[in-house]
């Protein structure tokens, strides 16, 4: 058998003489002494062998440290989407349209509109909001005789968003992700009361003019399809 001396098992470990020096009684490798009594060789198969064994380990390491990661990211994202979806109410029961539950937050929204909120209050309208739809406020005008009765919400998601504490939202995570969440529910809101309008008046000029932001605007589309312009 041809034996290796020390440098060369170093060059197949990939390490310096130094550094076998130290690890050598980690790697457990036999010593020979073929030609000299005093001068150590290795088996080359054997160090190749801890070599591969070596690389194997570190390629581990790597890996655990590449799931240990991935999982906090999951269980970040998971502590996100359970905050999006308690914010956004989507665990709020359906809304009732029974008289005296329609007027309560009607006349609640109305109120809204005299004070400043708290966090925890815009937390609050943010959650009841996002869970209203189109057949709130059909139900709302029914009772109220009111052409445009979503007024009074739309008002309030602006107030909030103008008394916005924006010191707080370029330096508290939590304030910033509470108005990201309340800009999110006034696109969403916006798209509730256009196709309200439309479905309650069925006309396109009269949606056009009361939301001129929908020009060039996917909403226009939609609202072409529901009612063909002469054009068309």
């Amino acid at each position: 058998m041809d034996y290796i001396n020390k440098k060369e098992a170093c060059e197949i470990l990939g390490i310096s003489l130094r550094e076998f020096e130290r690890r050598a009684p980690k790697y457990m490798l036999k010593r020979y002494y073929p030609y000299n009594k005093r001068v150590a060789y290795y088996d080359p198969n054997e160090v190749a062998t801890m070599s591969a064994l070596c690389r194997d380990r570190s390629n581990y390491i790597q890996l655990a440290g590449l799931a240990y990661s991935a999982h906090l990211d999951v269980m970040r994202l998971e502590r996100r989407l359970d905050q999006l979806v308690d914010a956004l109410g989507f665990d709020l029961p359906t809304m009732k349209l029974d008289e005296e539950s329609v007027m309560a937050l009607y006349l609640k929204a109305q109120d809204a509109l005299k004070k400043n909120l708290t966090p925890q209050e815009v937390y609050d309208w943010i959650r009841t909001i996002s869970t209203l739809g189109e057949e709130y406020f059909f139900a709302l005008h029914r009772y109220t005789r009111e052409d445009h009765p979503w007024k009074p919400f739309h008002q309030l998601i602006i107030k909030m968003l103008e008394a916005a504490p924006f010191e707080k939202l370029t330096n508290d995570p939590e304030y910033k992700f509470l108005y990201k969440c309340l800009n999110a529910v006034r696109k969403a809101f916006r798209d509730v009361i256009i196709m309200y309008t439309q479905s309650k008046f069925e006309n396109l000029t009269l949606t056009a003019r009361m939301f001129p932001q929908i020009k060039g605007d996917l909403h226009e589309t939609i609202l072409a399809l529901m009612e063909p312009t002469p054009d068309s």
